[in-house]
């Protein structure tokens, strides 16, 4: 499920490239403005290398190639675009400067599909790698939105805005209502890195983001590119959590008991 959403949410920059081929000749004179040298070929070969691995990562094939592929590219655009910012969306995140988050956690699933495929050396080994992998999303996931609750407890200055803008919607008590979103993504996420009450965190964490995609993301979709402040990184996270559910939900049930 995990590497099926990965190569969705990475293939739709590549089409929207080849969509708009403008955006491939803008990517190109800034990868010439840093000193690459052939900066437009180097641009197609990037639209051509990610729209190849997600293919093969949404065929199940040549996966450990595709991901190396994927890697590559995301860990050059941190470095030459997104850091040292971090935040993509909330009020931490910059206007027209997207942070690193949103690669991050993508590298960090392709990194557990990379360790569950290469530590399938025996068909006995499939299974542990499998959780092995899956527990490298969860951590990274959890990680990653208590980010979010963190920066409004060190800087509580921004969230009466927020609450007045849940009150603008209809939400009574707005302030009220953001702390008990801060509190609740802190809670399940400490129990995501602690793995204790996994399933009702995960549940936790799917319900908040789909609410703000509801409320402030949608319909808009990229967060870095050429957009931002859209739902790919939440739909990302969601996935990676219902993963993580489908998972764990099936090793407690009776017939999965030790």
């Amino acid at each position: 499920m995990i590497r099926i959403a990965v190569a969705l949410l990475l293939l739709a920059h590549p089409i929207h490239a080849l969509l708009h081929p403008a955006e491939i000749r803008n990517l190109g004179g800034f990868l010439s403005a840093h000193h690459l040298p052939v900066g437009y070929g180097l641009a197609w070969g990037v639209v051509i290398l990610q729209t190849l691995g997600s293919l093969a990562l949404l065929a199940g094939r040549f996966t450990i190639p595709a991901c190396l592929g994927h890697l590559l590219v995301l860990a050059a655009g941190i470095g030459l675009v997104h850091a040292p910012n971090w935040y993509v969306v909330g009020g931490a995140s910059e206007p027209g400067h997207p942070g690193a988050e949103y690669s991050a956690l993508l590298m960090a699933c392709l990194l557990g599909l990379l360790w569950a495929q290469a530590r399938r050396s025996r068909p006995d080994d499939e299974d542990a790698s499998s959780r092995q992998g899956l527990g490298l999303v969860r951590i990274a996931a959890a990680a990653v939105v208590a980010a979010h609750p963190l920066h409004g407890f060190i800087h509580p200055e921004g969230l009466p805005a927020f609450g007045q803008f849940l009150q603008s919607l209809g939400f009574p008590f707005g302030l009220q209502l953001v702390w008990a979103v801060l509190l609740i993504q802190t809670g399940c996420s400490a129990a995501l890195l602690a793995r204790r009450l996994v399933v009702p965190a995960c549940l936790g964490h799917i319900f908040i983001l789909a609410m703000g995609i509801r409320t402030v993301h949608a319909p808009r979709w990229f967060v870095v590119g050429p957009g931002e402040n859209g739902m790919e990184f939440s739909l990302l996270l969601i996935a990676c959590f219902f993963g993580v559910v489908l998972a764990h939900w099936r090793r407690v049930s009776p017939a999965h008991r030790p």
